[in-house]
C-alpha cells in the first residue's frame, strides 16, 4: 500500500517523505531508490520512537500524515505516532493505516479479530486526540485477501480433494 501512496504523491507533485526500517530487503531497497530519484526523502527509522517522530515531523514541517503500516507489523505503532503528532501541534491531517472494512460496522471472527480490535484501539485515540483526520475504508482493496478470487464458473470442479469451509 505504501508504494501506492508514494506514487500517487510524487506524481502529484507533493513533497513526500517516506519513513523506512532498515535493513530493507534488496526488492525494497529498489522501490525505495527509485522514490528517492524521483524526489522522495528517505528517512530510516521507526515509528515508536515518539521523540524521533517529534524530530521528523518538527524538521521536515510535515503537515499531514499518512499511516501504511499493516498487520502484525505496527498498527499499535501508530499510538506513538499520534502522540508525536499532538505534541508538535501542526498536522493538517491523518490517514491512519485503514484501507480495508470499516472496522466499527464489521463483525469478524479470530484471526481477523484480534487486528480488528486493534485498529479500533487506534481509532479511538485519534478521535480523542483532535488531530484532524479522515479514515479510508474501501472494504476488500487490491484484492485482498481474495486473490484467487473468482468467478464460481471459471472454477473446475475439484477432482482429488474438497476444502470444506465453516
Amino acid at each position: 500500500m505504501g508504494r501506492f501512496m508514494a506514487e500517487a504523491s510524487l506524481a502529484a507533485a507533493h513533497p513526500t517523505y517516506l519513513l523506512v526500517r532498515q535493513p530493507l530487503i534488496p526488492s525494497k531497497a529498489t522501490i525505495v531508490k527509485t522514490f528517492q530519484d524521483k524526489g522522495a526523502i528517505v528517512i530510516q527509522g521507526v515509528m515508536n520512537d515518539t521523540e524521533f517522530m517529534q524530530k521528523i515531523l518538527k524538521e521536515y514541517q510535515i503537515d499531514i500524515v499518512i499511516s501504511t503500516v499493516g498487520g502484525a507489523h505496527g498498527l499499535l505503532d501508530q499510538l506513538t505516532l499520534v502522540e508525536a503528532m499532538k505534541s508538535v501541534n501542526t498536522i493538517k491531517r491523518f490517514l491512519p493505516s485503514e484501507f480495508g472494512h470499516d472496522v466499527d460496522r464489521a463483525d469478524p471472527v479470530e484471526p481477523g479479530l484480534a487486528m480488528y480490535k486493534e485498529k479500533r484501539l487506534v481509532r479511538r485515540v485519534i478521535e480523542e486526540s483532535g488531530i484532524p483526520y479522515t479514515y479510508i475504508c474501501c472494504n476488500s482493496i487490491a484484492s485482498w485477501p481474495y486473490y484467487n478470487n473468482c468467478h464460481p464458473s471459471q472454477l473446475p470442479p475439484p477432482l482429488d480433494q474438497m476444502h470444506i469451509y465453516g
